[in-house]
Order: structure tokens, then sequence, then C-alpha cells
């Protein structure tokens, strides 16, 4: 797989604290990579060294398999970045501030370039409003524009989703699976909203006080531990009487709870229950897992405080 970013090593201090302790990962071409860890983890610290704007201490950075520091701006062309909350001049419109940024980066954008972008980002019918009208998601939506312009292949997103309401993260979401899916870029995605990263990311990093506690596929990482499963099924008692009789090694760990029966496992997978209950001509309404990348996150960084 061909490697678009990684750091070795890296390392940021800053008097007597440790930001970036020593930080090795991977980003593969395609991935959605989720940055996770904790407010003053040391994401923001690590983004703004993968951009440039500040140096580490030690270790590299290394950018479509180029040291980021001697060829930073012949390697910084092929990024697109929102670090922290993006600015805006807020009493020109949204076309002219894509018209001025695009010049920042060297380029002089075509209309309709530009107005494809702010398509895609669903700000099309606001291209002539003041930016000082639009709502914070607004901003967010046009600062992922802004990082569009000059069609890089990486894109990095400092916490997009801070302080939205549940529509704004929806959208800003749905954006980012566009990016990948749509527009074949890969995205490194920082948060502390770890919910919002495992419904979009197939990889991440979980780091806490600049250190890295596990790194992996979102998947294989929470297949790793137990999983609590709800399915909601239309013979419950007949149900928990087959996962009695097949002696599934799952420790008996089932049990009624409302109108759901709910299973906790690491030997089965969902997509096999799920199955047993069909082949046994139960019907199954709904299933879900309760585990969440949140609880996996608290187990794995609670001996680090």
């Amino acid at each position: 797989m061909e490697i678009v970013l990684e750091t070795k090593n890296l390392t940021k201090k800053f008097k007597n604290i440790i930001a970036v302790d020593n930080l090795n990962l991977v980003v593969y071409k395609g991935d959605v990579f989720g940055f996770l860890g904790p407010n003053g983890a040391g994401k923001s610290t690590t983004i703004r060294m993968l951009t440039s704007l500040i140096y580490p201490d030690s270790g590299e950075v290394y950018l479509f398999n180029e040291q980021l520091k001697p060829n930073s701006k012949s390697v910084l062309r092929r990024v697109g970045a929102i670090v922290e909350s993006p600015d805006f001049y807020l009493y020109l419109t949204a076309y002219k501030n894509l018209e001025i940024l695009g010049r920042l980066y060297g380029i002089t954008p075509a209309k309709n370039q530009i107005m494809e972008i702010l398509e895609f980002v669903g700000l099309s019918n606001r291209w002539n409003s003041k930016v000082k009208t639009f709502s914070h998601g607004m901003k967010q939506r046009l600062g992922i524009a802004q990082a569009l312009l000059h069609n890089p292949d990486l894109i990095i997103l400092d916490e997009p989703t801070t302080g939205l309401d549940p529509q704004g993260m929806k959208e800003i979401r749905q954006l980012v699976l566009s990016l990948s899916k749509e527009k074949g870029k890969t995205i490194f995605i920082s948060s502390h909203l770890l919910y919002e990263v495992e419904l979009i990311a197939n990889r991440m990093i979980i780091i806490n006080k600049g250190k890295k506690i596990v790194e992996g596929y979102v998947k294989e990482l929470l297949d790793r531990e137990r999983t609590t499963y709800n399915f909601n099924l239309s013979n419950l008692e007949k149900a928990k009487d087959i996962l009695i009789s097949l002696n599934l090694e799952m420790n008996k760990d089932f049990r009624i709870n409302g109108s759901d029966l709910e299973i906790s496992t690491q030997k089965i997978s969902a997509s096999q229950l799920n199955k047993i209950f069909v082949q046994n001509e139960i019907e199954v309404y709904a299933f879900y897992p309760k585990r969440s990348l949140e609880e996996f996150f608290l187990e794995i960084t609670q001996g680090q405080k």
C-alpha cells in the first residue's frame, strides 16, 4: 500500500512539557484516518508539525515519501488543511473569499471551478452571500472548500465538528465520506468526538499525553474486545434457548433486556448471530452493537492519566 503520510519519532516540547512524545504513525492512500485523543493529548501540536506551522524538536515527517522539512514547498502543494477554525474575510462573499485564497495558494481558480467546489460542499446557493451571515457549520464547510481549491491529494482536518449542532456534525461527516468515496482523497481527521470518527474512519490512532496508545484498523481494534449486541427479535425466549443449546463458548453471557436479547461475546460476530436466528426461523427486526469507540478509548487510556 502506498504511504501518504508517516511520522518517525516525532517529538515536540514546550518548556518542560512534552506535547508530542516519539510519535510514529502511518497513513495509507485512500484512508480516512482518525487521529483521536482527549483535549490536550497533542493532536493540534502534531497537525501543526505536519503542516510546517511549527517544527519538531526531533523526529521526522514524511509526505508522499518525501521528508517534509527540506521539501515543504513542493509536498505541501499536495496537502489541503484546516487547522483549528478557518478564517475568512467576513465582509466578502463566499465566492470572493475562495478567489482570494486561491491566489494565496499561487493559483487563479476559474469561476466554474469555484462554483463546482461550492456545489460539492453544499454552498452554491450562498455563493454571493457575505461570510458574516454564515452559521458556524457553513463556515466549516467553506473551510473545506478552501482546502480543496488546489485539488490536494491529502486533506488534514483539525477538529472539524467542534461547536456544531448534531445536524452540522452530520453534514461534515457526510462531506468527509464524499471526499473519500467520490473524490478519492486521503483524509486525516483529528477529533475528541470518538463516536463521529467511528462512523467514518477505516483506520485510526489514539494518543494520550503525546504518546501513541494504539493504532490500526477501527474494526479490528474493536473486534479484539468483548462486544455487546442488542438484537430485537420475534421470539426472545426461543433465541435464548437456541444459544444455550449451541454451546457457543460465550459463557452464557446473554440476557433478555426489555424487548431485546442482549448478547456479550468475543467469540462470534453479529452477522453470524443474525444467520443463526434466521436459520431457526426467528425474525431479526434490528441489531446494533452497544460497544463504541468511546468505551474502547476509556478502557485503554484509564491507566494513562
